[in-house]
């Protein structure tokens, strides 16, 4: 229901009671992200990497994380590490395609998204992806189809406006 601060206030109680527990500490994190609250969301994915730095969750958070604060290279390096670990990798396949984007490796970005998609083909957030590495190399039809794919898939509803605005944006090229 998208009650950030209501899951926030549970989270934390959580937190309180177990304070060393991973599951509590990533949670708590993802919700910090989702309530502006950035500092301490990578704190919260630093403390759970000392507790284990082979957790898949752990590792895929600190690179989504520094792929949100623009450090895309240090987000690089957490997402191989989750993908070398070979389980539910398709989210890391996703996140790496979008920092691969921005560091200007669109060959490696479509690459990675393509193999994400193959394993997680309702993932509407990774149609989102390829919408945005296709609008890089300028294939505006082919972007389109992705964005109406991931507003099919779910994506306003899990994760917000952001397609809509790209589809309405670049609706009139589209045929």
């Amino acid at each position: 229901i998208r009650d950030f601060e209501g899951a926030y206030e549970d989270i934390n109680a959580a937190y309180q009671f177990k304070p060393d527990n991973i599951n509590v500490i990533i949670n708590m994190g993802t919700i910090c992200d989702l309530t502006k609250r950035q500092d301490r969301a990578l704190t919260l994915y630093k403390e759970a990497y000392t507790i284990d730095s082979t957790n898949f969750y752990v590792l895929n958070n600190l690179g989504f994380k520094y792929q949100k604060l623009g450090i895309d290279d240090s987000a690089i390096i957490f997402l191989d590490k989750a993908i070398e670990l070979g389980a539910n990798v398709a989210l890391s396949y996703n996140n790496r395609s979008y920092s691969k984007k921005k560091l200007g490796d669109l060959e490696g970005a479509l690459a990675d998204v393509n193999k994400s998609i193959q394993l997680y083909p309702s993932n509407s957030y990774a149609y989102r992806n390829r919408a945005l590495i296709y609008l890089k190399v300028g294939k505006t039809e082919e972007a389109c189809q992705e964005m109406d794919i991931a507003l099919e898939r779910g994506f306003t509803e899990q994760y917000g406006d952001e397609v809509l605005f790209y589809s309405a944006f670049f609706r009139y090229p589209c045929t």
